[in-house]
C-alpha cells in the first residue's frame, strides 16, 4: 500500500487504473454497501448528489453517485445522501495511516437499515455535525 494513495486529491482525481486500481475496488466496495441497503429499504435508491447544501458547502459527494432517500436524523421529515464511496475511501486512507479504522466499514448500512422512528437522532455520531 502506497502512502500517497491515502490522500483525497489522489482519488479523486484517479482514473481508477493501474497504479490506482484500488479505488475501484473501493468503488465496488461501495455499490455493495449501498445495495445492501436498497435491497431492504425499498424507498431508498441511487442518484447524484445535486443538493445545494452540498454545492453551498463543497462537500465531496456533490454531484457523484450517493443513495438517497434514507432519513436525516437531523431534520424532520427530510432525507440525507449516504456516500458509501467516500466512507470506504475514507476507511482505506486511515488504514494506510493507523492499523485500526475509526470504526467498522458496514456501520452506516447498519444505521441506513434501522426503522424510520427510530431515525430521529444520530447516537453514534456517525455522520458528523450539520453546518
Amino acid at each position: 500500500m502506497s502512502p500517497h494513495l491515502a490522500r483525497k486529491d489522489i482519488w479523486l482525481n484517479s482514473k481508477r487504473d493501474g497504479d490506482h486500481i484500488v479505488f475501484s475496488m473501493l468503488m465496488d466496495t461501495a455499490l455493495a454497501l449501498g445495495e445492501i441497503v436498497v435491497k431492504h429499504r425499498p424507498r431508498t435508491y441511487w442518484g447524484l448528489d445535486l443538493s445545494n447544501s452540498s454545492w453551498r458547502l463543497r462537500y465531496v459527494s456533490y454531484q457523484r453517485p450517493v443513495l438517497l432517500g434514507v432519513p436525516d436524523p437531523y431534520q424532520n421529515n427530510a432525507f440525507m445522501a449516504l456516500d458509501f464511496e467516500n466512507t470506504a475511501f475514507f476507511h482505506y486512507s486511515n488504514i494506510l495511516a493507523t492499523p485500526q479504522p475509526a470504526q467498522p466499514l458496514g456501520v452506516k448500512v447498519l444505521y441506513a437499515l434501522r426503522e424510520e422512528e427510530t431515525l430521529t437522532q444520530d447516537p453514534a455520531g456517525l455522520f458528523g455535525r450539520r453546518a
